[in-house]
């Protein structure tokens, strides 16, 4: 981070890459503020002030297989070195999504980009828990970013009704599930992928993304969110409607 925030990105394989700079004497906000203004791309220059920055609509670090130490051997021994697995940051904008990789040298690297419209909920998924009795049907795809986005890949979907599964490896989409009402969240741990909806959770096997169970009798909240639930590795927490 920056006082000037130079911004000087280069391209390379696996995208923009944000060099660190020099640390300043700066207040703890004026830093996060400088940081989001030399990773977020910004349609912005003094003879132009009329033209507006990307809105950010929601930010959130994500953990993964990208920085899981016990499921990356890489990782695992840079970590025994002293050394800590990157951060990956997920962007929201009004328009799309970024996912940038964070390492402790601070040399911030885009990992994903898309500008189709704007993104609701994104969820970098684990790798799943098998066994002999069960495969990973998505192995060679992974690891997989589940998207609900205002128009899923489909393109006949009402609002925010589809979840797109992206493979970070292929850049293809892989599989597409549908609903006929919205989607306001998504959580995910090595056994399932919960989307939820306004009155209802739908989870999904982590390994064939097949329906696995649904709960029906959720309390809509008239709060900010919508439907209030919390995932753990072994656990679902939700508001019941009585």
């Amino acid at each position: 981070m920056a006082g000037e925030s130079p911004r000087r990105p280069s391209r390379c394989t696996g995208g923009v890459i944000v060099r660190p700079q020099a640390v300043t004497e700066q207040s703890y906000m004026e830093s996060v503020v400088t940081f989001l203004q030399d990773v977020v791309p910004q349609a912005y220059s003094s003879t132009a002030p009329t033209e507006e920055k990307e809105k950010i609509v929601w930010i959130r670090f994500e953990y993964s297989d990208l920085n899981d130490t016990l499921r990356n051997v890489e990782l695992h021994e840079m970590h025994s070195t002293g050394n800590e697995p990157p951060l990956l940051l997920m962007i929201g904008y009004s328009d799309g999504i970024q996912i940038w990789s964070i390492p402790i040298s601070g040399e911030a690297q885009e990992l994903y980009s898309v500008r189709h419209g704007p993104v609701r909920a994104a969820r970098v998924l684990p790798s799943p828990q098998i066994n002999r009795e069960k495969s990973d049907n998505f192995a060679e795809k992974r690891p997989l970013l589940a998207v609900c986005k205002s128009i899923g890949s489909s393109g006949t979907s009402p609002p925010y009704c589809c979840v797109d599964l992206h493979s970070l490896r292929t850049g293809e989409i892989v599989k597409s599930v549908q609903f006929k009402t919205p989607i306001y969240d998504l959580h995910c741990n090595r056994r399932i992928l919960v989307v939820v909806l306004q009155e209802k959770i739908a989870a999904f096997d982590s390994c064939t993304f097949t329906k696995k169970f649904f709960v029906t009798s959720c309390y809509p909240c008239p709060g900010p969110n919508m439907n209030p639930i919390a995932l753990g590795s072994r656990w679902l927490a939700y508001a019941e409607n009585k």
